[in-house]
C-alpha cells in the first residue's frame, strides 16, 4: 500500500532526474551552510555580529548625545548701562524675543550671529525695535553613560580591525570550501 501511494505521488509531482544550473547553485550554497559549524564559521558569525553592534553604536551615540544650545531673551524695563543696537535680528533671536523667558533650542549656533555679537560687544544687552532685552546663550551637553562611552571609544578603533579580520576569515572560508569542492571532498546530497 505504501509503495502505491509513493508511486502515485511521484507520478502526480514528478522530480527532475538532473538538477538544473540553478538547482546546482542552490545545492552548493545549501552544502556550504549545512556543513558542521567549524571554528572559522563561528568566528565569522561572531565578528559579523560584533561589527553590526559597533556600527549601531557609531550611529546611535552621536545622534542621541550631542550638544544643544538655547537662546533666551528677557525684556528689560530700563535702559542698561551697556548695550548694542541690533537692527535686524536673525530668526532664532527673533523667536527668543517674541517669547521672553523661554529658550529657543538649536543643535548648532551656525544659524545665528548673536554669540559673536555678545563676545564682540562684551554684553548680552541689546536694543531692537525700541525695546531693550538681555540675550543669553545656554550650552547643554548631554553625555552618554560611562559604559556606552567606553563602547563608543572601543568601537572607533575596533570596527576597522574587525572589518579586516572578517574579510580575512571569509576569504579563508571561501578558499577552504572551493578547495574541498575541487578535490571532491564536499558533501553532495544524493540526487
Amino acid at each position: 500500500m505504501k509503495t502505491n501511494l509513493k508511486k502515485r505521488l511521484l507520478e502526480w509531482c514528478p522530480q527532475p532526474k538532473t538538477p538544473t544550473s540553478k538547482l546546482k547553485n542552490q545545492t552548493v550554497i545549501h552544502n556550504f551552510f549545512n556543513q558542521k559549524m567549524t571554528i572559522t564559521k563561528i568566528a565569522f558569525i561572531t565578528l559579523a555580529a560584533i561589527i553590526v553592534l559597533f556600527a549601531f553604536i557609531q550611529i546611535y551615540v552621536p545622534a542621541r548625545y550631542h550638544p544643544t544650545y538655547g537662546i533666551w531673551a528677557e525684556r528689560l524695563a530700563e535702559e542698561p548701562a551697556t548695550y548694542f543696537i541690533l537692527d535686524s535680528p536673525d530668526p532664532l533671536v527673533s523667536q527668543a524675543i517674541s517669547n521672553p523667558g523661554t529658550s529657543v533650542f538649536t543643535d548648532s549656533l551656525e544659524g545665528t550671529q548673536i554669540d559673536d555679537l555678545i563676545r564682540q560687544h562684551d554684553t548680552g544687552n541689546i536694543k531692537t525695535n525700541g525695546s531693550f532685552y538681555q540675550i543669553g546663550i545656554l550650552c547643554g551637553d548631554s553625555f552618554p553613560p560611562l559604559a556606552l562611552s567606553w563602547l563608543y571609544l572601543i568601537s572607533i578603533f575596533a570596527l576597522p580591525i574587525l572589518a579586516i579580520a572578517i574579510a580575512i576569515i571569509s576569504a579563508l572560508m571561501i578558499a577552504r570550501f572551493l578547495l574541498k569542492k575541487k578535490t571532491g571532498k564536499a558533501d553532495m546530497p544524493a540526487g
